[in-house]
């Protein structure tokens, strides 16, 4: 999968089934807001994670191994003082959905 239609599919992910999934207006709007940055902060969580080739190629499951074992390490991963929250069932569910055919 190419770095553009990887961000796409994060970006689909996050309106079709993050957005739903969230209770207050408050996570919502912080999601909402994040949205035009997600092509950007994918490719450097591929790049960091050294899962994009020369051709702009993403091994998905590279990146996928790596953030696994981060949330190995830490358990859970909060953004914005907690207000977003994220346990390794929610990476799972997003590289599940990458990663469907």
């Amino acid at each position: 999968m190419n770095i553009n239609d990887l961000s796409t599919k994060v970006t689909e992910y996050a309106v079709s089934k993050l957005l739903p999934s969230t209770k207050t207006w408050l996570t919502k709007f912080a999601i909402g807001g994040f949205l035009p940055d997600i092509p950007a902060n994918v490719e450097k969580l591929a790049r960091m994670t050294n899962s994009v080739s020369p051709d702009g190629n993403v091994d998905v499951q590279r990146m996928k191994s790596v953030v696994m074992s981060g949330f190995n390490a830490a358990g859970r991963l909060d953004l914005l003082g907690g207000m977003l929250g994220f346990e390794p069932k929610d990476a799972e569910q997003l590289f599940d959905y990458l990663l469907e055919r």
